[in-house]
């Protein structure tokens, strides 16, 4: 394995495994037979997979958390992403209910983001926003022709669409939106001081 692609998942990081297995990448397990998918914290990789390219895959939050419980398993992914997850809510309606009370992430989503991006791998690092791919600094940290990734298009209009929830629970729409700006601008500095 040359890649480990990770990230808090319902967000199209499938999708992109996928494209990478089929252009011939070596990469973590699609299903995460291997649990480096979705791992909580850099300090749980082995020695060998720090070694590794990381790409970690994030966009929408508000619509990732939509989708594990859409999928039935958002209890199961808060455990494999939020190192202090205390959170149960097996309802959608009822963990942005929650979400809506107190203004905090229960999902443990930011957190996720902050302890890659705060982890020293020597530049080994990545973050892709799927709704904006830069296609030459990706091909540029993974050392291959940009043309690659030239049909790499990830189409968020043919995603389900969750704006029901956000008209619902606005407060929750707000703060997750708030959430993705703020990962978005620390990966884009990131980015552009590493590749």
């Amino acid at each position: 394995m040359d890649i480990i692609v990770i990230g808090i998942g319902g967000n199209g990081q499938s999708y992109f495994m996928n494209y990478l297995q089929k252009k011939s990448f070596r990469i973590n397990h699609l299903t995460d037979k291997d649990r480096l998918k979705h791992i909580s914290c850099p300090s749980k990789l082995s020695v060998q997979h720090k070694n590794c390219k990381i790409i970690y895959v994030y966009n929408k939050t508000f619509d990732a958390i939509c989708s594990h419980y859409r999928r039935n398993w958002a209890v199961t992914q808060m455990r494999k992403i939020n190192t202090k997850n205390t959170c149960r809510i097996t309802k959608v309606e009822k963990y942005f209910e929650l979400t809506e009370s107190s203004l905090y992430d229960h999902f443990g989503c930011k957190d996720h983001f902050l302890r890659w991006y705060n982890y020293d791998f020597s530049n080994n690092i990545y973050f892709l926003n799927l709704n904006n791919i830069h296609k030459y600094e990706l091909s540029k940290f993974l050392n291959c022709d940009k043309s690659i990734f030239d049909n790499l298009i990830f189409d968020s209009t043919k995603r389900t669409n969750y704006n029901d929830l956000k008209n619902k629970y606005p407060q929750s729409n707000i703060m997750y939106t708030k959430i993705d700006n703020y990962i978005n601008d620390l990966s884009m500095h990131r980015n552009q001081n590493s590749v």
